[in-house]
């Protein structure tokens, strides 16, 4: 497909073509070429209000922003793709949106509404097979525990992340789910050091840190999710730079930073792993005992980390701040650090806050859009309704029954199964209108309705033309049971109370019976009816 401009309308499949190249650029590493598409893609849904590649765009675009670090924006977008998926009753895409959701949540510091997406992300999801999708909901809940310092249960998800990729067909990558549980043990051991004064037993992040090597020698450092590669290879030897400092490997630790940076710089822009480097760099100083640079990089750790959104790792550095300044023996510094965390963390409560009243005021917009639709919805079927019953005596219309005839004379089951037609006219009606007045014709007309109706099988079409014509659509008889039932039809008529209605009304009816034949149109049926119909009357006025 060529460039298109903004201003053009497109069709739902160039809609899909646009989405399809965003998620190659995606895949190619190139985040921003992708976003580009994505919203040109979002533009035209929106144009031409077709919602499913709308939900699509706007997930896409909210992943771009995610993987470029710019959290608050794929936070808003994440949460419009996952209530217009909830809309469209898609529980996969949703799924998919509140992944996104769950994992912006986290870094900004809302630990609820993160654990909560993650929680209804994995539901929606959970009856599939496992797959890419389930992985990536699993992923996504370990993450959001692991931020809110709920580690054991991070363990969990990520465990369950790792046995859905195992099972699924065929088998997923876990270097996505072992990198991040390889994070999330790095950040425990982070606050366990605050707390005990002294870093814990670094096993466990050690045994992880081995697993994502072999895993990533086995199958490569792609993801399960599309535009991960660089971002894994910086994560390895970043992970590998700060096993190397705790055990005191300056050297090689160095080397990794260094090979991290490198593949960090990759990636557009300034992301999040640039704060992981300004972490690096600081524990290096630490070890080494060059605290006043320890102190720098820990500072600059939460500048970098408030101007990329994460505002997770900047508590972190004011964390590290904190343990710094009683390092050095200066109290009064510390308490400030801490002063400042807790300033942070008000400051990222009152935007979580923020963020769910405008939750609530999405939620009831949704709620007033599909009132909207299932109204539009009521009122359609009720148009429908109103478009295939005669309004004097409810039972269906010319339209209806050619329509259904139609149909039926059309379908294969016509050829093993006899259709017929009975036409059916009130004898002398116009009399009745003047003898007895047309309101009392309007009771006789809805009164052989309503035999009709009652005479029929459930699968038979009663319904009226036109005046007093009437009709029967007998859709699987013959000829034979057909007149049969017709017989019954006109002795029911000879036997109604008329005379209720109109003292001296009389009414009868004439019948004409005629089976469809191959080929037939409803045209062709009708008119043999309505030849046997005129003989009916011919006879009746004979005898």
């Amino acid at each position: 497909m060529t460039e298109t401009a903004l201003s053009d309308p497109l069709s739902p499949h160039e809609l899909e073509s646009l989405l399809t190249r965003a998620h190659h650029a995606l895949e190619a590493g190139r985040p921003d070429r992708a976003r580009v598409l994505a919203q040109r893609a979002l533009v035209g849904a929106e144009a031409c209000q077709h919602r499913p590649s709308e939900a699509q765009a706007l997930a896409c675009l909210a992943y771009c922003d995610w993987l470029a670090s710019r959290f608050r924006r794929a936070h808003g977008t994440s949460q419009r793709a996952a209530h217009l998926y909830q809309m469209l009753g898609d529980g996969p895409g949703e799924s998919g949106a509140l992944s996104t959701l769950a994992c912006s949540a986290s870094v900004l510091g809302r630990h609820e509404e993160a654990v909560e997406a993650a929680l209804l992300a994995v539901r929606l999801v959970e009856a599939l097979p496992p797959g890419p999708q389930r992985v990536v909901a699993s992923n996504a809940l370990g993450q959001a525990y692991a931020w809110s310092r709920s580690f054991d249960q991070a363990a969990e998800a990520f465990e369950q992340a790792e046995q859905l990729a195992a099972r699924a067909d065929p088998p997923v990558s876990p270097l996505q789910i072992l990198l991040q549980r390889t994070h999330a043990e790095a950040l425990r051991l982070g606050f366990e050091r605050f707390f005990k004064g002294c870093l814990p037993d670094t096993s466990r992040f050690e045994s992880l840190l081995a697993r994502c090597v072999q895993q990533a020698h086995l199958s490569g450092a792609e993801g399960v999710q599309p535009g991960l590669l660089a971002t894994h290879r910086a994560l390895l030897s970043m992970f590998a730079s700060l096993e190397a400092c705790w055990r005191g490997e300056a050297h090689l630790a160095q080397r990794e930073l260094a090979q991290a940076r490198r593949w960090s710089d990759e990636l557009a822009g300034q992301t999040w792993l640039q704060v992981l480097e300004l972490w690096l760099e600081c524990e290096l100083a630490w070890d080494q005992s060059r605290l006043g640079h320890a102190v720098q990089c820990a500072a600059l750790m939460v500048d970098t980390a408030i101007e990329v959104e994460h505002e997770q790792l900047a508590c972190v550095g004011h964390l590290l701040l904190a343990q710094l300044h009683e390092f050095q023996g200066d109290a009064r510094g510390a308490l400030e650090d801490l002063k400042l965390l807790r300033r942070r963390e008000e400051l990222i409560r009152a935007e979580s806050l923020e963020s769910r009243s405008r939750v609530v005021k999405w939620q009831i917009e949704l709620r007033e859009h599909e009132q909207t639709l299932q109204q539009l919805e009521a009122s359609s079927q009720q148009l429908e309704r109103l478009s295939l019953e005669d309004a004097l005596t409810g039972i269906a219309n010319r339209r209806h029954f050619e329509l259904r005839m139609s149909e039926r004379l059309r379908s294969r089951a016509h050829a093993a199964r006899p259709a017929s037609i009975a036409l059916i006219d009130v004898d002398h009606f116009k009399q009745v209108n003047d003898g007895h007045s047309h309101q009392v014709g309007d009771q006789v007309l809805c009164a052989i309705a309503r035999i009709l109706s009652s005479h029929v099988r459930e699968n038979d079409l009663p319904a009226r033309l036109a005046g007093d014509e009437f009709v029967v659509a007998f859709l699987d008889s013959d000829e034979r049971v057909a007149r049969q039932v017709c017989d019954r039809i006109e002795a029911a008529v000879m036997a109604h109370d008329w005379h209720s209605l109109s003292p001296g009304l009389r009414v009868s009816i004439s019948v004409g019976v005629s089976q469809a034949r191959p080929g037939d149109t409803v045209a062709q049926a009708m008119h043999r009816a309505d030849a046997a119909m005129y003989a009916a009357k011919q006879q009746r006025r004979r005898a």
